[in-house]
């Protein structure tokens, strides 16, 4: 069977209290083996507390983490629209 893989997309608006815990999280999941964990895209938007820079310093430590910043909240389709747009998994999730 061949190997595929996962992207996660996060739409997040001020979740500094959940989006550390969140991103260590998903990457210690374990997966089946024909499943492997590509990338996990997080798109900031319009975000006025601390999310930014704790997604920033866990994609320091995770380079599948890619950060995606919006100045101003355009809302959740917008999101969702960007992450299919810049997800390479076969699978992806949000």
């Amino acid at each position: 069977m061949r190997r595929k893989s996962l992207t996660i997309g996060i739409c997040a608006y001020n979740e500094d209290q959940n989006i550390g815990h969140l991103l260590d999280t998903i990457g210690q999941q374990q997966l089946p083996r024909n499943v492997r964990l590509l990338e996990i895209l997080v798109v900031a938007s319009g975000c006025t507390d601390s999310t930014v820079p704790i997604v920033r310093e866990a994609a320091k430590r995770d380079p599948r983490i890619r950060l995606f910043t919006e100045r101003k909240r355009k809302g959740k389709v917008t999101a969702v629209n960007k992450i299919l747009r810049q997800a390479r998994g076969t699978i992806i999730i949000l």
